[in-house]
């Protein structure tokens, strides 16, 4: 019988097998001992090794101040180069918007570390401390400490510096304020407790993301892969040439990579090694990505979880008491029961708000429900909103409305029965509709306004209603070409795609009450800010943002110029919609001189976005002033330029 060199038969034979690997490991070291190192290193690394609190912490608050001490010093190095400088200051004057709604606090935190002299001595402070953990030994005083230091200032610096940041400085945030506050504590339970969450937010942390790329057909495919492969920021010519002759390895790669993320909770079978599996393969995900996408700081700050998911593992014979796990399954049930009862809550009052409204018979059986105030008054204005827009978020534009005797009429859409390439022209023949019973009331003067998409669904219905309307105000409008002519508008369909998908399966799983509420709310008045909530996270609003997407991004893509209007057609513009994108500004034009006989340039709004055109109130005024040269012709001049 054949053996190895240095072996005798009797000790071929009796060689036992491993309890995992069912022998594998010693048929290939016979072949050759240049292997034995190798399976050796596989096993040692796989084996069932005990973790203790003590070293759960050390491991974690090292990894965690890796992180953290590489984004203070690429921190510090953009601060000390002018040209990073600049794109600062001007990614600052960006994003300081983004808190002017926030609490007074997040205010005042946000400009007191946007000055580069604040951000450079946090950069110091958050470097000092977290070399201190890394050099320092486990025994060391302050160490717990320290690394809640790191995190209060990775916490700090997130306003000043949200455009710069990754989800690489939010775990790192999260696990040094866990790990550290677990290191001061005396109670082994709170310690457990605290080492539990944010082993549990680990495994959230790959699950979601699995869960959320699965539910794309692009990620189930090699698309996705290669896009961001081919993107400036995460691309790398190189990789991406390589890949793009191999799709089906990079689709077997996407597949992997999905498989990883979805299964990582089975972390937590009862088996020795495969906790340390999981843990190789997230650690190879991570190392690969660092090197290929140039995410370095995800590497420690993920890693930074990883000792917490080993010791809680079922295979752990240091883990805690399962007395934390059944609680966090009770406390989950829980709150799973309270966001069904709250939704449930919601739906009702929904309900019987719209019961509380007028509503218009369509011939189909449909029903649009309108809200609609008062008198006609001077003149009447139908303000038709764009993707997912509410009646409530018109309410800043009717009050000013109504403050000079002009009736405002919203409505809301139903969702859609016709095919998605019909859609907008079935909304265009319901909004005829309610322009005939609108004249059949009344003989005063309307107009048109359409916001976002509603603009192109107002363009579409304006050859059947010209002999009813004074005009059409296009309020920041969408382009029947959009998709074809902007590449910036047409880079962004994937995303959006990905995000309404995401935001129909949770609304429709009765997630809706974990969307935070939009800024908006705040603009609005009290007494209707719950059902405006309430709507916006309702599964009926996303399911019709998801019908009227697929049906914009298929429709949108006429490379003809717009139809001329025999209405006068007034165009507003955001000034942040315009200098975003130049092709934005070439559209708008176009769309203001499809009225040949009365042509008007183009009113830009500067400093408005295009999500807060309609509560701004500059953007208000100058709307109204249009609405009112529209309507009355001459009495009041349409303000050509806004200051």
């Amino acid at each position: 019988m054949p053996t190895t060199q240095g072996s005798t038969p009797a000790e071929a034979t009796c060689r036992p097998r491993d309890h995992w690997l069912g022998g594998t490991e010693g048929r290939l070291a016979d072949r050759g001992g240049r292997r034995r190192p190798t399976f050796r290193a596989l096993r040692g690394m796989l084996s069932h090794r005990p973790i203790d609190p003590v070293r759960t912490l050390d491991q974690s608050q090292r990894l965690a101040a890796v992180s953290a001490l590489m984004a203070s010093l690429e921190g510090m190095a953009m601060l000390i180069e002018r040209s990073h400088r600049e794109r600062l200051r001007r990614e600052w004057e960006h994003s300081c918007h983004s808190f002017d709604n926030a609490p007074r606090f997040i205010r005042l935190l946000a400009r007191g570390t946007a000055p580069f002299p604040a951000r450079c001595a946090l950069h110091v402070v958050r470097a000092a401390t977290c070399t201190y953990v890394i050099v320092a030994p486990r025994s060391a005083p302050g160490r717990a400490g320290a690394t809640v230091v790191s995190g209060v200032v990775t916490m700090i610096l997130y306003p000043s510096q949200r455009l710069g940041s990754d989800g690489a400085d939010q775990v790192t945030a999260m696990s040094q304020m866990l790990i550290g506050v677990a290191g001061l504590v005396r109670s082994a339970a709170v310690r457990d407790a605290l080492i539990w969450s944010q082993a549990i937010q680990a495994s959230m942390s790959y699950t979601v993301a699995g869960l959320a790329k699965l539910a794309g057909p692009d990620w189930r495919s090699e698309k996705a892969l290669l896009g961001v492969l081919r993107t400036h920021t995460y691309g790398s010519p190189v990789v991406w040439r390589q890949a793009s002759r191999c799709p089906r390895i990079v689709r077997i790669v996407s597949m992997g990579m999905l498989a990883f993320e979805c299964l990582f909770p089975f972390a937590y079978l009862p088996i020795a090694w495969v906790p340390r599996l999981f843990i190789g393969v997230a650690v190879a995900f991570h190392g690969l990505n660092a090197g290929v996408m140039g995410l370095g700081r995800f590497l420690p700050s993920f890693m930074s979880l990883h000792p917490a998911v080993l010791y809680t593992s079922a295979a752990n014979t240091h883990r805690p008491s399962r007395l934390f796990p059944l609680l966090a399954a009770g406390a989950f049930t829980a709150a799973v029961g309270v966001i069904t009862c709250q939704r449930i809550a919601a739906d009702a009052r929904l309900r019987k708000r719209d019961r509380s409204r007028k509503t218009l018979g369509l011939e189909d059986g449909r029903q649009l429900v309108l809200d609609r105030p008062g008198d006609a008054g001077r003149g009447v204005v139908v303000l038709v909103g764009g993707l997912g827009t509410q009646m409530d978020e018109f309410d800043s534009l009717k009050g000013a409305l109504a403050a000079i005797d002009i009736m405002a009429v919203t409505y809301r859409r139903p969702v859609g029965r016709a095919a998605p390439t019909g859609l907008l022209d079935a909304h265009a023949r319901d909004l005829v509709r309610l322009v005939d019973a609108i004249r059949s009331e009344s003989s005063e003067p309307v107009v048109l306004l359409g916001y976002s998409l509603g603009a192109e669904i107002v363009r579409r219905a304006i050859d059947d209603v010209s002999n009813s309307v004074h005009g059409v105000l296009a309020l920041d409008p969408s382009h029947p070409g959009e998709f074809v002519r902007s590449d910036r508008k047409a880079a962004t369909v994937p995303s959006i795609t990905e995000s309404l998908r995401i935001f129909r399966m949770a609304t429709a799983a009765r997630l809706g009450a974990l969307l935070d509420a939009p800024p908006w709310i705040q603009s609005i008045a009290e007494e209707h800010r719950r059902n405006a909530l309430d709507e916006y996270r309702s599964a009926r609003t996303w399911r019709s943002v998801w019908v009227e997407w697929n049906a914009a991004r298929l429709t949108l893509v006429d490379e003809s110029p717009p139809r001329p209007s025999v209405v006068p057609v007034r165009v507003v513009a955001a000034g942040r919609t315009v200098a975003g994108d130049p092709m934005q500004a070439i559209m708008y034009n176009e769309l203001a001189r499809t009225t040949a006989t009365d042509e008007r340039p183009v009113a830009v709004i500067p400093g408005v976005g295009h999500d807060d055109v309609l509560q701004e109130d500059r953007a208000v005024r100058v709307v109204v002033d249009v609405i009112v040269d529209l309507l009355f012709k001459g009495s009041s001049g349409a303000r050509r330029e806004a200051s």
